[in-house]
């Protein structure tokens, strides 16, 4: 068992993953072949066991001009009482905290982006490693079979791992192998909050829905990702696929910035994934659904 192990982890990280994926893909359509049950799951969804909490938007003070009371003796001081108040209005202080989505994810790249370039240690706390049984999609028959193989292939890192080279932290911190860690644009998030803890900033970046993302765009410019590339390049899964369709969606990260150093000490990446797919087995198609879901939280020291 212990060299099975040390060869499963001598892949890459993301090969891992998309090895997971056929492999969950391979049992259920390919022993589907020879139990010949083309029945599938019929449930009623239930929530995601990840949820998803944004931070609070920082409250802005409002300042109120108090009414006088004293009547205006000309139509110029009246005038000038006026342009006073709504001088003393809009000049309300504020905390200094970014509330535009472009101007949060500029925060958040310019910070995130040192990790790779000053960090002298990244420490990966966990990884929750899910697959949704109750929602994918399998032949019934075979529907424990893969979860057994998801839960022996895809289970959770809880000891932390500690990546303490700048060739480790370039490695395997995100986004993997990428000397960024963000190449993220407002277009690519559909929220963001910035929140003032005083001496730190708290950024919530929920990201935008990816159809068969790539590297270095979408959720690809800021977390590694399965693409359908990786799963297809099996044979025996490209065989047995017609159509396949990978889907990021309610993908969220959040990070703590130093205020004084502008640098990221902590991140968390929520990353959940749907896998559709028609698979052709003898002369019948059989729809699909793999759900999993990937949380992978960090510390980073300088």
């Amino acid at each position: 068992m212990e060299k099975l192990k040390e060869f499963w982890y001598s892949f890459e990280e993301s090969t891992r993953k998309a090895l997971c994926v056929a492999l969950v893909i391979i049992v259920a359509f390919s022993a589907g072949n020879i139990i010949g049950s083309l029945t599938n799951v019929s449930q009623t969804p239930v929530s995601p066991d990840a949820q998803q909490t944004e931070a609070p938007a920082t409250t802005q003070q409002t300042v109120q001009t108090a009414a006088t009371t004293a009547p205006a003796t000309t139509a110029a001081s009246t005038t000038a009482s006026a342009e006073a108040a709504a001088t003393t209005q809009s000049s309300a202080p504020s905390t200094g905290a970014p509330a535009a989505t472009e101007e949060i994810v500029n925060l958040f790249n310019e910070a995130i982006n040192k990790v790779k370039t000053d960090a002298t240690k990244v420490t990966k706390n966990y990884e929750h490693r899910k697959y949704d049984d109750v929602n994918s999609v399998v032949p019934s028959a075979l529907s424990s079979l893969a979860k057994t193989m998801m839960d022996k292939y895809m289970g959770d890192d809880t000891e932390p791992i500690e990546y303490a080279t700048k060739e480790d932290i370039i490695a395997n911190y995100q986004v993997p192998g990428e000397s960024y860690c963000s190449q993220l644009t407002a277009a690519d998030v559909t929220s963001a909050t910035c929140t003032d803890n005083g001496t730190e900033y708290e950024i919530v970046l929920n990201i935008a829905e990816n159809v068969n993302p790539v590297q270095g765009s979408g959720i690809g410019a800021v977390c590694d990702i399965i693409s359908s590339e990786q799963v297809t390049s099996n044979e025996m899964v490209s065989s047995i696929l017609k159509e396949f369709t990978i889907t990021y969606s309610g993908c969220i990260v959040k990070c703590k910035i130093d205020k004084a150093t502008n640098r990221v000490t902590w991140a968390n990446y929520l990353t959940p994934l749907t896998i559709d797919a028609k698979a052709s087995i003898v002369v019948a198609t059989v729809d699909a659904k793999v759900i999993l879901s990937f949380e992978k939280d960090y510390t980073i020291a300088y």
